[in-house]
């Protein structure tokens, strides 16, 4: 049994109009009353839910879902195997994802039906937390590392995962690095958003955000995770392209969808080589296909369905 409380107004109803009249004098009330969910869950059908891929980061996960965005991408990759969830923040850090985890990936409340299963979960941080001390999403070199271990624990912990425990098959874990920065596209960026910057006033570096990115591979392999280095596969791209880091990066910080291209590459290519169990024809899709269901008795394809 579980105790609710609900509002119960001592009010009258008017008869031609169906309105509840209130009155100083019959003041709601609040009482607590007790469902048995167990009972009434037996009565009726479970409500369909697919597995997920979750991409939990800062802005560059939040925008990941426009037109050739990594997400955009992945819900396309994985159409009808997974839902693709956008758990982006723009200008987080990891010190404030920590809190948002623990609602994020908690664990279900007794008595409710659990959350989809998490299969895959994407940890993308670093681009807020190295910006130049001492603005104030700055977070320490060693604050991050401790940071993100935190939040791959409270993932393996909550996220549908029994005892913590990552093996790889039930669920799969990826960080991802913060992407190269372009001082000359960034200052053009903020110049033309803030008529008052000046130079010396820039929130980023670019040796302080290629250490991050370095962080993130140093608790990967601390980890036993599989990494997207996306700073150096975003530099070395750069370096080969005529258009340079602009071909990659819209604004100096965020991506383009070449960009994002070259993150969801490196994605298919983890999956592919050394994850295939995560692979889309690996994974179960959610209903029959068409040419499979029983068109004398649909129902019979569609267990649990009357």
């Amino acid at each position: 049994m579980i105790d609710h409380e609900v509002l119960v107004w001592a009010g009258s109803m008017t008869a031609d109009s169906g309105v509840l009249n209130l009155s100083p004098a019959n003041p709601p009330t609040m009482v607590t009353v007790q469902v048995n969910h167990s009972a009434s869950s037996q009565s009726m059908s479970v409500p369909f839910s697919m597995d997920q891929l979750v991409m939990f980061g800062d802005s560059i996960t939040q925008f990941a879902w426009q037109p050739g965005g990594t997400g955009a991408e992945l819900a396309n990759y994985y159409q009808r195997r997974l839902d693709v969830v956008n758990r982006g923040f723009s200008g987080y850090n990891t010190t404030w994802a920590l809190h948002v985890a623990k609602k994020v990936f908690a664990p279900p409340s007794p008595g409710y039906p659990s959350p989809p299963r998490k299969r895959i979960v994407t940890i993308w941080f670093g681009a807020n937390d190295s910006v130049i001390p001492p603005k104030p999403q700055t977070v320490t070199p060693e604050d991050f590392v401790n940071n993100m271990c935190q939040l791959v624990e409270a993932v393996q912990t909550h996220a549908n995962c029994p005892g913590g425990q990552h093996d790889g098959t039930k669920l799969l874990i990826i960080l991802i690095t913060p992407p190269p920065i372009s001082i000359a596209m960034r200052a053009a960026n903020l110049a033309s958003r803030f008529p008052d910057w000046r130079p010396e006033n820039m929130d980023r570096d670019p040796e302080r955000t290629r250490l991050f990115a370095q962080l993130v591979c140093q608790v990967a392999q601390q980890k036993g995770l599989p990494v997207i280095d996306a700073w150096t596969a975003i530099t070395k791209a750069a370096d080969d392209n005529p258009c340079g880091s602009s071909a990659y990066l819209c604004d100096g910080l965020h991506l383009t969808p070449a960009g994002y291209a070259i993150v969801t590459e490196e994605f298919k290519s983890i999956i592919a080589r050394y994850y295939p169990n995560f692979l889309p024809e690996c994974l179960p899709h959610d209903f029959p296909w068409w040419g499979d269901i029983d068109t004398e008795h649909p129902e019979n394809s569609f267990p649990g369905s009357c």
